[in-house]
């Protein structure tokens, strides 16, 4: 299997496109040849990037797209991953596919098809993973969301939603062991990423030894935390703090305020949906939830002081932040919060039906 089967092999199992049909070139050649060959091909020589194009897995971007109308040319979810990564998502006519792609991808680095295909482009095929990982992430969180806020819109909605319901069991709440805290540091981003809690390049972890933190690098895989941490001081800024994750600030002000030892982060999709919609009314009474921007000095003060009276606090449409003594306790409250919005959610969407 060579590199880019590789990429695409693990994009299939993070449920982010269809196996067997996706198509990838860069600007020297058509690497796996499958659907929009010609497209992608002239595409990836004429803005000289990687491009990926293929479906996604799941209807959510198919949704989307007929939800808003054929009018529409873009779609603005509301999630703090999109905001810092895509801004906005174009919609392009795939009937005039390369001179629309080519136009979205002056201006952006992902695009959907009206057919609810995706389409990347980046200069790596580290940074496409990274955008079909975002992309992905913001059309499964906006359909929730409007799905919650505004019911079925469409005659077959209902049933092409059973691809969904695998997603209906809940997540199994997962034990670390209490071994030396570098080895559980690890551990614990591997169960973040197994157990759907945060894409791998996403969401962020640590724990306080001393007078230390030690933390996930800003864009570090968390299913591969090993070689990819820093270690920064707990009360003074110094230049190493630029390699740690873009969330150290609140990481810091959680550890000073309070006695956590572990803190974890992650983007579980229906926990954000539900902090982000109008409708939903049945959120925990001890989730305190918190509007902030992320990696903010404010959003760290804001979730210092909720979380000396709670073990996990919600920034938002960012995701949620457990602290406790131990990665296991951390990441049992993370599982907790992410089951409760997973189960109220599809109750809510099943009963959502079109008259």
């Amino acid at each position: 299997m060579n590199r880019f089967a590789e990429h695409l092999h693990r994009w299939h199992t993070s449920g982010y496109i269809q196996q067997g049909t996706c198509t990838l070139a860069t600007p020297d050649s058509l690497c796996i040849p499958r659907i929009h060959n010609k497209t992608a091909a002239s595409l990836a020589k004429s803005v000289g990037q990687t491009i990926v194009i293929g479906p996604s897995p799941l209807p959510m971007a198919g949704f989307l797209v007929r939800r808003a109308g054929a009018s529409t040319q873009s779609l603005r979810p509301r999630d703090s991953e999109t905001q810092v990564f895509l801004e906005d998502i174009p919609v392009v006519d795939a009937n005039d596919l390369e001179a629309q792609l080519k136009r979205a991808f002056s201006y952006r680095q992902a695009a959907l098809l009206n057919t609810g295909e995706l389409a990347v482009c980046g200069p790596t095929i580290d940074r496409c993973g990274l955008l079909l990982a975002c992309l992905h992430h913001a059309l499964f969180v906006t359909y929730l969301v409007e799905r919650l806020d505004q019911g079925a819109k469409l005659p077959d909605e209902n049933a092409q939603l059973k691809s969904l319901i695998p997603l209906a069991k809940p997540i199994p709440f997962s034990t670390l062991p209490d071994d030396t805290f570098p080895s559980s540091l690890d551990r614990a981003g591997k169960a973040l990423v197994n157990l759907g809690l945060v894409d791998s390049v996403f969401g962020n972890a640590s724990y306080r030894q001393n007078d230390q933190i030690r933390i996930s690098r800003t864009g570090a895989p968390l299913d591969d935390l090993e070689k990819s941490t820093v270690e920064v001081s707990l009360h003074t800024a110094s230049n190493t703090d630029k390699k740690a994750s873009s969330e150290l600030p609140a990481h810091r002000a959680i550890y000073q305020q309070t006695a956590a030892r572990v803190i974890l982060h992650g983007h579980p999709r229906f926990s954000i949906a539900a902090s982000l919609s109008n409708s939903f009314n049945t959120w925990p009474e001890d989730v305190p939830s918190i509007e902030a921007a992320p990696g903010s000095q404010e959003l760290g003060e804001r979730l210092a002081k909720a979380l000396q009276a709670a073990p996990v606090a919600m920034a938002d449409g960012h995701g949620p932040f457990a602290a406790g003594k131990t990665f296991g306790e951390a990441l049992h409250h993370l599982i907790r919060l992410e089951n409760h919005c997973r189960q109220q959610i599809l109750e809510k969407i099943e009963l959502s039906v079109p008259r």
